[in-house]
């Protein structure tokens, strides 16, 4: 298939043309009207995916996404309440002497 696309490449001077199958030749023009040319070797083809594996593998993906989220939020929890307890265990092993200033009020 002969078809042309042309566009401005970014910064880097990288153009990106999604879509391609076959033989491609990319064809550069700079400024002073100098050409550089450049034919892949090898033609591309475009993948083609079975949609049931696709929709199987964007089904695993939000599993393991959700599993994830899931251990992140027990692993959280389990720190601050392991936290929270060794806290507790401090205040019940200070050993309290006569009566204190603040309780005294």
């Amino acid at each position: 298939m002969s078809q042309f696309r042309t566009g401005e490449t970014d910064l880097r001077g990288v153009y990106v043309a999604d879509g391609l199958a076959g033989s491609a030749t990319a064809i550069a023009r700079d400024d002073g009207g100098h050409f550089a040319f450049y034919r892949n070797p090898t033609a591309t083809m475009l993948a083609m995916a079975n949609p049931r594996e696709l929709e199987r593998a964007k089904g695993e993906s939000r599993m393991r996404q959700q599993v994830d989220y899931f251990s992140n939020i027990m692993d959280d929890n389990r720190s601050i309440q392991s936290g929270n307890v060794s806290y507790l265990q401090q205040i019940f092993d200070q050993r309290e002497e006569g009566v204190q200033v603040q309780k005294a009020q």
